[in-house]
């Protein structure tokens, strides 16, 4: 979390990575990481946009492996 932080200090972008498109905010979701969800979202991360098949943060969430993710969701 601490490499997070100091990327997201820095300037990182909240952008679509390699991994099918996923923002960070969406792969926290399908992962279920709920402090770096978290985190995220304090740093302005969107959690309406969509993967490359179309699916948002919630419809990731529900279908990653832990469903915790839905709870953190706006």
């Amino acid at each position: 979390m601490e490499v997070a932080r100091l990327l997201l200090d820095r300037g990182a972008m909240h952008t679509r990575g390699p991994h099918g498109g996923l923002t960070p905010v969406l792969w926290a979701c399908y992962h279920g990481h709920m402090e770096m969800l978290s985190l995220m979202l304090d740093r302005g991360g969107v959690v309406s946009e969509r993967d490359y098949k179309g699916l948002t943060a919630l419809a990731v969430a529900a279908a990653g492996p832990v469903s915790a993710a839905l709870r953190c969701l706006p």
